[in-house]
């Protein structure tokens, strides 16, 4: 509904604002990096932008929508309060008997989000004086 500038800005936004949380909370010898972050966030936007509109199947597509990103966000909210600020957890393949060496970054999916709810009032106020300045 909003372009795709304004797609990309809000994925740019998301990931870089996941990414600064997790530099700052995450221990100095943490290297952390991947666009999950950036993921949550355009989940939490299409949330919003799904129960703006008119319709029905809108409204009920936010719901359906909008259930499991908030379950997604709670249970990654939860791992990262149980991991105490470590933010991180192995991740174990179903396939797998140990765990490997790859990492969740948890806090980064929980800044993502948070950064998706936030931003899109930032970008539209950004774009429409773009706009405004051009007329």
């Amino acid at each position: 509904e909003e372009g795709a500038l304004f797609l990309w800005l809000e994925y740019l936004l998301c990931g870089v604002a996941a990414n600064v949380v997790s530099f700052l909370l995450l221990p100095s010898q943490t290297v952390a990096m991947g666009a999950s972050g950036a993921v949550f966030g355009l989940l939490t936007v299409s949330v919003s932008a799904s129960w703006q509109g008119p319709r029905l199947s809108s409204f009920i597509e936010g719901l359906v929508l909008g259930q499991f990103v908030v379950e997604r966000v709670r249970e990654e909210a939860r791992m990262a309060a149980g991991k105490a600020m470590g933010g991180a957890t192995k991740l174990r393949l179903p396939w797998q008997k140990s765990l490997t060496g790859i990492q969740v970054n948890h806090i980064a999916h929980v800044a993502g989000a948070i950064a998706g709810v936030v931003t899109p009032s930032l970008i539209r106020s950004i774009l429409s004086r773009g706009n405004r300045r051009r007329k």
